[in-house]
């Protein structure tokens, strides 16, 4: 596990073209900014689903403005809906899966952060999945935007909840 977080370290900050990363402060509902590049305002979305429960989820949706008008919504990696949901342990405040917007300068990056092991509720290892918006006009029925996984790594320590863990990804550097 350290070797993994060693390389992952080597990876994104051994490049001379590197750009450190900074967590993207959002607010909860409707968030305005310039994803693509494209000089068009997108929208993120930052929304609770209550579940009538003590374990409410966090999501976050991004829509990216279109050139000739509209929003085109943009799909979570693999094709399982539009929300990127977090997940919290039943009647807890630790959350096991989660989800942050980064950016090095130029480049988005939503990065999630899932705990592995056995008893999620002990400190355990942290797997990051690193995604970057790209264009995806190749085919027909193919939405126009979706998050590429770029990169994976495993955290260097043990955490209680995944909201600890980006500590590690904070001033991180990704190669360009």
């Amino acid at each position: 596990m350290r070797v993994n977080y060693l390389l992952g370290l080597l990876l994104f900050s051994a490049c001379p073209q590197a750009a450190s990363l900074s967590p993207v402060p959002l607010k909860p509902g409707p968030n305005l900014l310039d994803l693509n590049h494209d000089g068009r305002a997108d929208y993120i979305m930052l929304a609770q689903f209550d579940n009538n429960t003590s374990h409410p989820s966090s999501g976050i949706s991004f829509f990216i403005a279109k050139p000739d008008g509209g929003y085109s919504v943009v799909p979570v990696a693999g094709g399982e809906g539009f929300i990127w949901f977090d997940y919290r342990l039943s009647a807890s405040a630790l959350r096991i899966h989660g989800y942050r917007l980064y950016r090095d300068g130029v480049h988005y990056y939503l990065i999630g952060a899932h705990k592995t092991g056995e008893d999620l509720t002990d400190p355990q290892p942290v797997l990051f999945d690193v995604y970057q918006l790209e264009e995806t006009r190749d085919d027909p029925g193919v939405p126009l935007y979706g998050w590429q996984l770029r990169h994976t790594f495993t955290s260097s320590r043990h955490y209680q909840s995944v909201d600890r863990a980006f500590v590690e990804i904070d001033n991180m550097s990704l190669p360009r």
